[in-house]
């Protein structure tokens, strides 16, 4: 089912039992939590286990997976799946526990990562091809990227899905994205094939300072 383990000085120590599948382990900013995927096999829900104390505290409702808590602390982002199995990019204000989803169930959307600064929340989308249909195994998804507490006053999901931005083109899939100071690391099927990627702090173009500049780029 899946078990997670705290690897330390060279000796893995269990941190849960075989009574639930467990995965998706993150670390809290400060070390203190580890926030996992946990569940009856087929089902799952966010939980947060106390490193010290190693009890277990439920956060989220069931169909919840992926955690991705923010580096300030203040956020915990996640894909939650609506009751038709489509997954949903959703926030969750640790202070109060309340929850806001940024993605309607039009396309599915999962793998939520947090900027190193908290300001933006790239995510994993498979926009290709009619919405409201069963994802398939050959669907492709492409990173996109949003404001997330401009995203998060949004009056709607809708409303916040629309700031969202993209990352990639969509020609590969990109998945399990994890963002660092250095750049975007994620997952890439390319010729049947998974190989890692990064993508740089100021993307994929680069910032031109004239038409010059430009055209001489465009000509590469």
């Amino acid at each position: 089912k899946g078990d997670l383990f705290l690897w330390e000085k060279g000796n893995p120590t269990p941190l849960t039992d075989r009574s639930t599948a467990d995965a998706y382990p993150a670390f809290s900013p400060d070390g203190h939590h580890i926030y996992f995927a946990s569940g009856p096999e087929g089902e799952s829900r966010i939980e947060r286990l106390d490193l010290s104390s190693r009890t277990r505290e439920p956060l989220t409702p069931w169909g919840a997976t992926h955690p991705a808590p923010s580096p300030d602390g203040q956020l915990l982002a996640f894909t939650q799946f609506d009751p038709d199995g489509r997954g949903r990019i959703a926030v969750m204000r640790l202070a109060d526990r309340s929850i806001r989803l940024l993605t309607t169930g039009d396309y599915h959307a999962g793998f939520p990562t947090f900027s190193p600064d908290s300001e933006r929340l790239v995510f994993s989308r498979f926009m290709i091809g009619p919405p409201n249909r069963p994802l398939k195994v050959e669907d492709v998804a492409s990173l996109w990227q949003v404001r997330v507490r401009r995203a998060m006053d949004a009056a709607s999901p809708a409303a916040a899905e629309a700031l969202a931005e993209p990352l990639t083109s969509g020609r590969f899939s990109a998945l399990f994205p994890q963002a660092t100071a250095d750049g975007l690391v994620f997952t890439t099927s390319r010729a049947g094939s998974l190989d890692i990627g990064m993508l740089p702090p100021g993307g994929s173009i680069p910032r031109l300072g004239s038409p010059a500049e430009q055209l001489a780029f465009a000509r590469t």
